[in-house]
């Protein structure tokens, strides 16, 4: 059983196809203005109750009205007004200086916005035409495969080829990542489900809940969706990481996870990107990845490490002689799984990867970005320059094409090698939260050892005191009887 189910003729599929990819909302439109589409639909929607949150519907439906029609779906509200960004070339974040006009002798640019203007101007150029040659391709793909409506095979070699080679198209990502990680059959098999676990604990605070509504107001706190308290994306991603904490209390919440549901909330409905968080943490990802030590990311950055001593072995080196460990930088780039890492379309162009190939697409794009960079790298001597670095290149990483054609190009990377980099790894770490939590036991019992002292000694003081003050008494006590016995003795010898 599947969710994409609609029963159309080839004829048909074709024509929906055709509807999906090249009509309808077409956001490739050049006279569209980019800040119209960021300003807009900020107002689309009204934030939803856990009793009206939306039933999942056909991923097919995340199109334009029209292809909603086109694919036969039976939804009884508009697709648009539930994920109101979705055909937003940018998702409706702002792209620096995307629309300045640079010929203009009058605009008040600084030298450094005007250089970020021009790059981001001409990727956006370059982005649309291979974004019009991807469609082509994938419409192709559809047509020769039964159509949009027909369920992917995520393990079709010609579907992992394809994802390699161009990006899934913007319209495409809803059907492709889900059906990719098999999260379609999830939300089937687990109808009510996300309604019921937010019922059950309505009334009840997760562990989590205090650091949860700090992170609401970081995330993304500049997009519409998510910038206000009562924001439609806020409210929504606030369940969705509520529902998760108590679905999976051995991870919970950890920060990070707040990107990664804010990125999901723009390309699905509300219980589907919960549904496709329980995947990314539990089945995408080892299970321990982000769990309160953090174990599983530990492990990937020794892991990463290890594969650049031996893919990038100059590069290696050169760490260490400045030591720069691996952790330092990487762990930013993982957990967030590139989101505001690398520039948007970058980020998502990995995430078509990463869901079709599993997490090994992370150490591809890891060891790529720091293959294109490497003469560069080798040029910096300290560890701080080194840093800031690989803090601040990876943002102007706009073409993923040169980024993902490199990872496939100096060096082949199997997922038995993940496997067992990280099985060899996973001993080494759990041996070193082993022996930090041994330190930090012997750290508690040394303080209670001191403390019990300390009580000790006080005690001891206290019982001086009191004895010292015991004989004090006492002294005076005789001093006054002293003094008054002679006082007797005279009136005897006066009488």
């Amino acid at each position: 059983m599947n969710i994409f189910r609609f029963g159309r003729s080839r004829s048909e599929s074709t024509s929906t196809v055709d509807n999906l990819l090249f009509g309808g909302n077409n956001n490739n439109n050049n006279s569209t203005s980019h800040m119209s589409l960021v300003n807009a639909g900020s107002d689309v929607t009204s934030p939803l109750t856990s009793s009206t949150i939306t039933p999942a519907t056909p991923l097919s439906s995340a199109t334009s009205s029209d292809a909603l029609d086109e694919l036969g779906s039976s939804t009884s509200f508009d697709i648009q007004s539930t994920l109101p960004y979705l055909h937003h070339e940018y998702l409706g974040f702002d792209v620096p200086h995307l629309d300045q006009n640079l010929n203009d002798s009058n605009s008040s640019l600084s030298e450094e916005d005007r250089i970020i203007a021009q790059l981001n101007q001409e990727w956006d150029h370059k982005w649309r035409e291979k974004h019009a040659e991807a469609k082509k391709v994938w419409r192709d793909f559809f047509m020769n495969n039964g159509g949009v409506t027909k369920p992917l095979d995520p393990h079709n070699k010609a579907l992992q080829s394809l994802i390699r080679k161009f990006e899934v198209p913007s319209v495409l990502r809803r059907k492709v990542w889900m059906e990719c990680m098999r999260v379609d059959k999830l939300v089937l098999e687990n109808e009510g489900y996300y309604e019921k676990i937010l019922e059950v604990h309505k009334d009840q605070e997760c562990q989590s809940m205090a650091q949860i509504e700090l992170d609401l107001h970081r995330t993304f706190p500049h997009h519409p969706y998510f910038n206000t308290e009562d924001s439609p994306g806020r409210q929504q991603m606030k369940r969705v990481l509520t529902a998760f904490s108590w679905r999976n209390p051995f991870v919970s919440y950890c920060q990070s996870i707040n990107y990664v549901t804010g990125m999901l909330l723009l390309h699905y409905q509300e219980q589907e990107a919960f549904w496709m968080l329980v995947a990314i943490l539990e089945n995408l990802l080892p299970a321990n990845f982000y769990n309160p030590t953090l174990t599983g990311l530990r492990v990937d950055g020794k892991v990463l490490d290890e594969l650049i001593q031996e893919r990038l072995p100059k590069l290696g080196h050169h760490f260490r002689e400045c030591d720069v460990d691996t952790t330092s930088f990487v762990t930013g780039w993982f957990m967030r799984l590139f989101i505001d890492i690398f520039p948007l379309k970058t980020t998502l162009r990995l995430w078509d990867l990463m869901f079709s190939e599993g997490s090994k697409i992370l150490f591809r794009a890891a060891l790529s970005f720091l293959k294109l960079h490497e003469r560069e790298l080798l040029r910096l001597k300290h560890m701080g320059e080194i840093l800031h670095y690989l803090n601040t290149a990876p943002q102007q990483q706009n073409n993923y094409t040169q980024l993902v054609k490199t990872g496939w190009s100096f060096y082949s990377l199997k997922r038995k090698t993940i496997d067992d980099l990280r099985t060899k790894w996973l001993r080494v770490v759990n041996q070193e939260i082993k022996d930090m939590d041994d330190r930090r036991q012997k750290m508690r019992e040394l303080r209670q050892k001191q403390l019990e002292k300390e009580e000790e000694l006080e005690r001891q003081l206290m019982q001086v005191e009191e004895e010292e003050n015991s004989s004090s008494t006492e002294i005076v006590e005789e001093n006054n009887t002293d003094k008054e016995e002679p006082q007797s003795e005279n009136i005897e010898v006066a009488a």
